[in-house]
C-alpha cells in the first residue's frame, strides 16, 4: 500500500521532485525494519548502523555530521508534500544518496547494487 500510494502522489504532483528519492528511501525502512530512531533533540551525529541520533562521534565512519544531519532529520520529518522545502545542494543530496543506500546496506543483508543509480549519474553528468 505504501508503494502503491507513493507512486500515486509521484504521478499527481506538481511540486519540485528533487527530494522525493530520500524521503521515499527513508520511509521505506519503517516498512522494512530498519526507521531511523526519532529524537527532538538536535545531535550533530547520526550513527548508520545503530539507527540512532548521537551527540557523540562513534569510532566508525559510518555517520552522518552536521549539515548533513540535520537535513537527513528534516528528511525523516518530511511528508511528500513538503519535501521541496528542504534546501541542499545537488552535492549534498547526492551526498546523502549515498548515505542512505549505505544505510540499506548496513540493515538489509541481501541488498544489491543498484545498477540504475550509476547510469542515472552519467546521464546528468
Amino acid at each position: 500500500e505504501f508503494i502503491h500510494q507513493s507512486i500515486r502522489w509521484l504521478d499527481e504532483t506538481h511540486l519540485n521532485l528533487a527530494n522525493f528519492h530520500l524521503v521515499f528511501l527513508i520511509k521505506l525502512t519503517r516498512f522494512l525494519g530498519f526507521y531511523p530512531a526519532e529524537s527532538k533533540q538536535a545531535h550533530p551525529y547520526f550513527n548508520l548502523h545503530e539507527a540512532t541520533f548521537s551527540n557523540s562521534l562513534p569510532e566508525h565512519p559510518l555517520v552522518l555530521q552536521e549539515p548533513h544531519t540535520s537535513i537527513f532529520r528534516n528528511l525523516i520529518e518530511s511528508e511528500y508534500s513538503n519535501c521541496d522545502r528542504i534546501k541542499m545542494s545537488s552535492s549534498d543530496r547526492q551526498f546523502l544518496l549515498e548515505k542512505v543506500l549505505d544505510f540499506y546496506r548496513l540493515h538489509r543483508t541481501n541488498f544489491k547494487e543498484i545498477k540504475s543509480l550509476y547510469i542515472l549519474e552519467e546521464i546528468f553528468r
